[in-house]
C-alpha cells in the first residue's frame, strides 16, 4: 500500500508522468534510431527462436562484431551464418548461463577477443510446465537459475565496463507472464517477476550513480510459437 504522506510519493507521480510523456513524445514524434556500427552485442539464447531472430534484425544495422552464446552448437552454427550472410562478423561460443563460473569464464575470453560488449541481449530461457505442487524439485531449480539468475551473471560479467564508459544497453526478453501468470506456469512466471524486479532495480540504480549513457530496456512478448512453448494454445 502507497502511503501517500510519504515524501516518497510525489516522486512516484513524477515518474509516472515522466514515462507518459516519454511514451507521449515517442509515439507522436518519432525517434532516430542511433548507430550500433561500433558496438560488440552479445545475445544469450541466441541459436533458435527469438534468440535467432533478434540477432538477424540487429545485424541488419552493421554492428562492429555479434557473438552468440547458448547451449546447441548446431543451432549456433546455423544462426552464426544467417548473420555473416548480411556482411555482419558473428561469432559463438557454448555457454549455459545457469553455471555462473561458465559465464564468467566466457566473458574473459569474449572481452579479451572482442573488447567490452556494448550491447546485451539476456534472451536465454527454458520452460518446464507444471503445476505449483506437483513441479519438481530440479525443473523449479533449473528454471530460476537460467531465467533469473542467468541475467545476474551476465550483467555482473558485462555491466562494469559499461558503466566505465558510461555507454551500453542491457536488454532483457521478458515475458508477459512477468506480469500475470496461467496454470502450470508458476516457476516460469516467478521467475520473470523476479527478472523484471531485478531489471526495475538496475534502472535505479544507474539512475541513482548518474550512468545516464547505459540504458535498460525489457521487453515482454506475448505467446511465440517457438520450441519452448509447442502446443501452448490460447484461449
Amino acid at each position: 500500500m502507497v502511503d501517500v504522506d510519504k515524501p516518497s510519493f510525489p516522486r512516484l507521480l513524477w515518474l509516472i508522468f515522466c514515462s507518459v510523456c516519454r511514451a507521449f513524445r515517442g509515439r507522436v514524434l518519432g525517434q532516430a534510431r542511433k548507430s550500433i556500427a561500433d558496438d560488440v552485442v552479445l545475445i544469450t539464447g541466441g541459436g533458435r527462436g527469438i534468440g535467432r531472430k533478434i540477432a538477424l534484425e540487429i545485424a541488419k544495422y552493421h554492428p562492429k562484431q555479434v557473438i552468440l552464446w547458448a547451449r546447441s552448437l548446431e543451432s549456433l552454427e546455423v544462426t552464426a551464418s544467417e548473420v555473416a550472410a548480411l556482411g555482419v562478423p558473428c561469432d559463438f561460443m557454448i555457454c549455459d548461463v545457469s553455471d555462473c563460473e561458465q559465464v564468467y569464464q566466457r566473458a574473459r575470453e569474449t572481452q579479451e577477443k572482442y573488447g567490452p560488449v556494448t550491447i546485451l541481449v539476456n534472451n536465454a530461457g527454458i520452460v518446464k510446465g507444471g503445476h505449483v505442487l506437483e513441479a519438481q524439485f530440479e525443473d523449479i531449480k533449473k528454471t530460476v537459475q537460467v531465467n533469473t539468475l542467468g541475467n545476474c551473471w551476465t550483467m555482473k560479467a558485462f555491466l562494469p565496463a559499461m558503466i566505465s564508459t558510461n555507454h551500453g544497453h542491457v536488454v532483457n526478453i521478458n515475458s508477459c507472464l512477468g506480469f500475470s501468470t496461467i496454470p502450470r506456469g508458476g516457476d516460469y512466471s516467478a521467475s520473470k517477476h523476479a527478472t523484471l524486479g531485478m531489471m526495475e532495480a538496475l534502472r535505479e540504480e544507474l539512475h541513482e550513480k548518474g550512468v545516464a549513457g547505459v540504458h535498460v530496456t525489457t521487453i515482454h512478448p506475448y505467446m511465440v510459437r517457438n520450441r519452448m512453448f509447442e502446443g501452448c494454445e490460447t484461449r
